[in-house]
């Protein structure tokens, strides 16, 4: 068995400002018996100089060098050289408290769970930060009922990232969890659904014990046709997996939460980008009709009572009635 206790991939594009903070940050780890996997994503700037500094410095740095292919691909590049039993996961722009691998590897073992997560910092700027998260320690057991875990982690219950969680790594090794290299948001709530699907407890840490550095440059950012196009995406990957499965209860629960996130999230982005354009009123709802058809339409499922307005533009959805659809909302937007 590998003496490596964790395996910590780092994925580097054009990072050079700022990764050496993340990286110094995990070097500085209290749990010592580490491997920092650094995975160069095609970087354009010194990154890669700096990457190969820290690996001449330090003989737990590993730098893999690769053209660009995306955050998915650089982070399936460091599975499959990761030796250690535990695998865990940072962005370059963010930092790690000295004591976080420590206090979930302790946290993980202790109680023999499948993943362990700790609360999160949320850095918008070094003088503003907040708590993301709102974990309590527990152990949250799901055995007899693994739609429970699908349906907290939908509603952000552990959040959508892997950066603030440990994996078992003979898990992730013996049933092939990678991440979705077609997808750049979203990929990693896909690869913990897939990882939750093999495991049966998640030990919950209630210290804020990473921070995550918001910025402009974000997935989120992207413009709302990506962002639906990628949702979409998201969908069907889920779904293919559910099916293969037999996963009828989980694939419910992930089926409600998207559609409400859709409805609630994603719509309005369309409708904002729409107004942009400065269409007539006849091409803009023409426009959100055809967005909306190109989706998957198993998306639009609403299986709560529905009332009102909001429960009559639910029903359209459900019903495929794209087009009446976009007219009754382009009457208020457009």
């Amino acid at each position: 068995m590998s003496t490596t206790k964790i395996s910590i991939i780092i994925p580097v594009y054009n990072a050079g400002a700022f990764c050496r903070r993340c990286i110094q940050s995990v070097l500085a780890q209290s749990l010592s018996e580490i491997e920092v996997i650094l995975v160069n994503d095609g970087s354009i700037d010194d990154s890669l100089k700096i990457l190969k500094e820290f690996e001449q410095q330090d003989p737990r740095v590993v730098v893999i060098n690769s053209s660009n292919c995306g955050v998915s691909a650089a982070r399936n590049k460091g599975l499959a050289t990761a030796k250690g039993q535990w695998i865990a996961f940072a962005d370059a722009d963010d930092w790690m408290e000295p004591q976080m691998l420590q206090v979930l590897y302790d946290a993980a073992t202790g109680s023999n769970a499948g993943m362990a997560v700790c609360n999160v910092i949320q850095q918008k700027t070094t003088q503003h930060s907040s708590t993301r998260l709102k974990l309590n320690d527990e152990i949250i057991r799901f055995k007899d009922h693994p739609e429970k875990a699908v349906g907290q982690m939908m509603n952000f219950t552990f959040d959508f990232a892997n950066w603030n969680k440990l994996y078992r790594a003979q898990i992730i090794r013996q049933h092939a969890i990678r991440f979705d290299e077609h997808i750049c948001i979203g990929e990693d709530l896909l690869f913990n659904l897939y990882y939750l699907h093999y495991i049966d407890s998640i030990v919950c840490v209630n210290k804020p014990l990473y921070h995550y550095q918001i910025h402009q440059n974000s997935a989120m950012a992207l413009g709302a046709d990506k962002r639906v196009e990628q949702y979409n995406l998201q969908f069907k990957a889920y779904r293919q997996f559910a099916t293969k499965n037999d996963l009828e209860n989980e694939w419910e629960m992930f089926r409600k939460a998207m559609a409400r996130g859709f409805y609630n999230s994603l719509i309005p982005e369309m409708i904002k980008n729409i107004k942009t354009q400065k269409l007539k009123r006849t091409d803009a709802v023409k426009l959100l009709g055809a967005n909306i058809a190109a989706l998957d339409a198993e998306i639009f499922y609403y299986p709560q009572k529905k009332i009102g307005l909001q429960g009559f533009k639910k029903t359209l959805l459900e019903k495929k009635q794209f087009r009446v659809f976009a007219q009754l909302v382009g009457l208020k937007h457009f």
